[in-house]
């Protein structure tokens, strides 16, 4: 896979919400009609598709970031990877970052 350009985004912690990102090989968009599994991981935390949390729509992947997954990421910067499977094609991104933002409200509502 393409790394074309950095993936930037920052996580507060305590934040719960779906984190949308556009996955490309080259210039071709991955979406659920071309890749036949997707992983993306955010620190360990491992979301997939299909049957794992990770969902598809309008040519965005959007994956779960729960209260309880924010609050368990320390402030700083953590591990960020997609993988598809495309056929018998397994296509890891590089690891990038993902910026941890503080928050002093702990616990979850």
């Amino acid at each position: 896979m393409s790394d074309d350009k950095k993936y930037k985004a920052e996580i507060i912690r305590g934040a719960q919400y779906l984190l949308p990102i556009v996955i490309k090989q080259g210039e071709t968009v991955i979406t659920s009609e071309n890749a036949d599994g997707v992983k993306v991981c955010v620190d360990t935390a491992v979301a997939t598709y299909p049957n794992g949390g990770l969902t598809f729509e309008d040519g965005v992947w959007y994956y779960p970031i729960t209260q309880d997954l924010s609050l368990t990421l320390e402030e700083g910067e953590v591990d960020f990877q997609i993988q598809v499977k495309i056929g018998t094609n397994v296509l890891p991104s590089k690891v990038q970052k993902i910026k941890i933002g503080e928050s002093i409200i702990e616990g979850t509502w």
